[in-house]
């Protein structure tokens, strides 16, 4: 509980964040394991996943009354961070709450942070005495074994094959970043690339590719590489390099 109108969940899933983000947005899942108690089934699940876009989920158990909830999205980053806001049909605490639920990357851990921001101390201590982590943890037990059975994008494609490759001349930029700043890296980095490449008058041969040196979950030790005709004169960040031949394992 860290103000009086809050209480915070946190949970640990091995498994991509993307995977994990998923489950908690998609129709699909969501009604496979935000369950609660064993005997419940969730026959409305409606996900309007976008700011201003709601939600809306019943669950129903025999010779039980069905219990409702919705809310609506202030904000969806995907897959980072959702806030909605949520309203139970027959309030058991005062007023509406305001979820916001953080997906937080840490290798092959994604972190799930939620923190319920409730209207008033009262209701914050209202939901605190209901006995809602057991529902919650059953809910999360169940999503752990949906986790596991799911398909994420690590899954092979294609079989890998075994091949020889040919020795291979590239220009090349070296890289060591944190793994979250790839995106802001990898277009400056090319046009640097490309354009030196094209100063010097040299010719490619053939697409431009990244070689990764080293297996580190939160760090990025990468090449951009362009393969090329002839060797490039080093120039600001851009080296020459020889690829050798070598034998590889190559996957889709």
């Amino acid at each position: 509980m860290p103000s009086d109108r809050e209480i915070q969940v946190t949970r640990n899933f091995g498994a991509p964040r993307q995977l994990v983000f998923d489950a908690f947005t998609k129709p699909d899942l969501v009604k496979r394991w935000l369950l609660g108690p064993p005997g419940w089934t969730m026959p409305v699940c409606e996900i309007d996943l976008k700011a201003g876009g709601g939600y809306r989920y019943v669950w129903r158990k025999p010779r039980v009354k069905d219990m409702g909830m919705g809310g609506t999205f202030r904000e969806v980053a995907l897959p980072e961070r959702l806030v909605a806001t949520e309203r139970f049909d027959e309030s058991w605490y005062p007023g509406e709450a305001l979820v916001t639920t953080f997906f937080l990357d840490d290798g092959d851990i994604t972190k799930v942070k939620i923190t319920i921001l409730y209207q008033s101390k009262e209701a914050r201590d209202t939901a605190s005495r209901s006995g809602m982590e057991h529902g919650m943890a059953a809910g999360y037990n169940r999503l752990e074994e949906l986790l596991t059975s799911l398909p994420d994008t690590k899954e092979m494609i294609e079989t890998p094959e075994i091949a020889k490759t040919t020795e291979r001349l590239a220009a090349v930029i070296h890289l060591t970043i944190p793994r979250s700043e790839i995106r802001s890296v990898m277009g400056p980095g090319l046009t640097e690339l490309m354009a030196a490449v094209k100063a010097q008058g040299i010719g490619h041969a053939g697409q431009w590719f990244t070689h990764h040196l080293k297996m580190n979950p939160t760090t990025f030790d990468f090449e951009i590489c362009v393969p090329v005709t002839a060797p490039v004169t080093p120039t600001g960040g851009v080296r020459p390099k020889i690829f050798p031949a070598m034998t590889v394992a190559r996957a889709v």
